[in-house]
């Protein structure tokens, strides 16, 4: 990898390359890393690309036993590697380059997933049994296959192919140690679907065999039933990290004015009501001293949402009542959205060896903008309008695996300064990306935060009154010193969007957690701002507002960047989702050509800015 002119380039080019550009001093390549130390001896693999040929029972019980098998083996180290999606393929060519971390490993493939149960007997006691006809007892399972060690299968004797009759019934005939099959009736609650939850947040929960504090909000077997030709929507290949980190899995509708479309025969509100003594439980485990990390998401295009709500409720407004409940019991999300959700290997790449911190371009300094000609003589900002790109949405792992990559590798990039915007906590499901971007940036790629900090989470929601959870102590203090290593680890001080949602206007007690390692600036959506007006400051820290999202269309984003055009010192931020850096310059140069007040800058060069004008300090 690293940066072609470097590599090229003459002595004397160099030479030249350095001062004028400073290009090579701020590009390190990639092969400067020494991962010698670190080296994987033997990686074995298994190609899972034949379960779209399955029935979606047979797909989801190959790709949650793949997934079993890679949480329980690679909780140590890593050995297990699964191969479905391209991102898979990439990867690990990727990490099989010259110098990197799996350059010098020997790669072995089993002929199929019987051989890698018999290959990994040793990481698990046996295996738990869960019942088709009671959808959610497959994400009970996967909480047990973390809690104790097992491997899940479903109750299947009918079907001949079945892992159920290959692995239980016959072959290794493997030893049943938990059987959720005919024990959920609704009973309890009246419905066998929250049953199985009220069970598993007494056993697993309370009981502390799980470590409440990673959740995994994954679609269950009701999956099968609705299943398209894509099985990768089933996401139950992201179950291995949290399987290696003993989390609790659930499936749970957030709307308590209506019973479930997987369950609609439940007392209403049933769902709710077990989500949230699940997050009671969660909260009580850590005794409210540690962030809780929710992986998934609403699986809206299966459940709960639009055509399959009596309500007609929105994916987005679900969403934010989702994480309005979910920040109240100090928990944020890893949000593995669909339909680009799905994620293998994570348990395996938690072992990548991240360095102690990461570097970016140097911050700008007043000297710099006042030879750029946006601060003048008198120290004053230049009348412009100074917007920044936003290019986001990377708030999930998944996300980040399949789609970055193709964005950032982009023969236009470094010809705008863009604001790449990734929650750091991402590093803990895939670390592997970090040093490559922070390796290969250019003089104008910059870092900040995504939504909200290190996680997705409504802020007000961390402080009382909190809603929902009426939680009477602050998580303040947990939320800062959540974020303050991991923004010092990627050498971040910018939050690029903070998103309120269903919890309303944003607070100086919220904005005040952000001055302790967001010093730089925080981004609001209009809405939530309880200050009007383009910009403002709590205490030294820039507010910025987020003004306007920018679609695909590059004419479509012309025109609405275009729309806030003005002859004052404006500062804005556009959000991208998704878009390559060709995009952001072509919709820049666009822009400079009708208006040219308006200057692209980086986030940081926006933060000076906005503090000269503010009149805060500098330093």
């Amino acid at each position: 990898g690293g940066n072609p002119i470097c590599g090229m380039a003459t002595f004397l080019q160099l030479l030249v390359f350095s001062i004028v550009l400073g290009l090579c001093s701020l590009i390190r390549t990639s092969s400067a890393r020494d991962y010698a130390p670190y080296a994987v001896k033997n990686v074995y693999l298994l190609n899972l690309t034949y379960t779209a040929k399955l029935s979606a029972q047979n797909a989801f019980e190959h790709m949650q036993l793949a997934a079993a098998i890679s949480g329980l083996a690679n909780r140590q180290s890593p050995t297990f590697y699964t191969i479905l999606t391209s991102a898979d393929e990439e990867w690990l060519e990727y990490l099989r380059q010259p110098d990197q971390w799996l350059h010098t490993a020997t790669l072995h493939t089993f002929t199929d997933i019987a051989e890698a149960v018999d290959f990994y007997t040793s990481v698990f006691q046996g295996v738990v049994l869960y019942d088709p006809g009671v959808p959610a007892t497959s994400n009970l399972a996967s909480t047990a296959a973390g809690a104790e060690s097992l491997l899940p299968v479903c109750y299947r004797p009918a079907d001949p192919s079945s892992l159920y009759n290959r692995l239980v019934a016959s072959g290794p005939k493997l030893k049943v140690l938990r059987n959720f099959v005919n024990v959920f009736n609704g009973s309890i609650s009246g419905s066998s679907k929250c049953d199985v939850y009220i069970y598993g947040i007494k056993e697993y929960i309370a009981s502390h065999m799980s470590d409440a504090s990673y959740l995994g909000f994954y679609i269950d077997y009701f999956w099968t039933k609705v299943a398209t030709s894509d099985y990768t929507l089933s996401t139950a290949p992201n179950h291995d990290f949290f399987v290696s980190k003993k989390a609790f899995f659930f499936d749970l509708d957030v709307w308590d004015d209506e019973a479930p479309n997987d369950d609609p025969s439940q007392p209403v509100g049933t769902d709710r009501n077990t989500m949230i003594n699940m997050l009671q439980s969660a909260y009580q485990q850590t005794n409210g001293q540690s962030m809780i990390h929710i992986g998934g998401f609403t699986p809206w295009a299966f459940k709960y949402v639009g055509t399959h709500s009596q309500h007609n409720h929105g994916g987005v407004d679900t969403e934010w009542e989702s994480v309005r409940v979910f920040t109240s019991f100090n928990a944020f999300v890893d949000a593995d959205a669909c339909c680009i959700g799905v994620m293998g290997n994570a348990a395996f790449y938690q072992h990548f060896p991240l360095p102690q911190q990461l570097i970016q371009n140097p911050k700008p300094t007043v000297a710099e903008l006042k030879a750029k000609g946006y601060i003048d003589n008198n120290g004053q900002v230049v009348p412009k309008n100074y917007a920044m790109f936003y290019v986001g949405d990377y708030d999930s792992a998944a996300w980040l695996y399949s789609q970055f990559k193709g964005k950032w590798d982009d023969p236009n990039r470094g010809k705008v300064p863009l604001g790449w915007a990734i929650d750091p906590e991402l590093a803990e499901r895939f670390p592997v990306i970090f040093p490559y971007i922070y390796d290969t940036k250019s003089p104008l790629d910059y870092f900040v935060s995504g939504d909200s900090g290190g996680g997705y989470l409504n802020p007000t929601q961390l402080i009382p009154p909190r809603q929902v959870s009426n939680i009477s102590l602050s998580a303040a203090p947990v939320w800062r010193n959540w974020n303050i290593p991991l923004y010092q680890k990627f050498n971040m001080t910018f939050t690029g969007f903070i998103i309120q949602g269903r919890s309303g206007q944003m607070t100086e007690a919220a904005e005040d957690m952000y001055t302790h390692f967001s010093p730089d600036g925080i981004v609001l959506s209009p809405d939530v701002d309880p200050v009007s007006g383009n910009l403002h400051a709590y205490k030294d820290m820039p507010i910025f507002k987020h003004i306007s999202d920018i679609g695909g269309d590059v004419d479509g984003a012309v025109k609405t960047i275009l729309s806030f055009a003005s002859e004052y010192t404006k500062f804005y931020v556009f959000r991208s989702v998704l878009q390559n850096a060709t995009y952001h310059y072509t919709v820049a140069n666009e822009v400079k050509l009708q208006a040219k007040q308006f200057e692209f800058v980086d986030p940081y060069t926006l933060s000076l800015l906005a503090k000269v004008y503010l009149k805060l300090p500098t330093h």
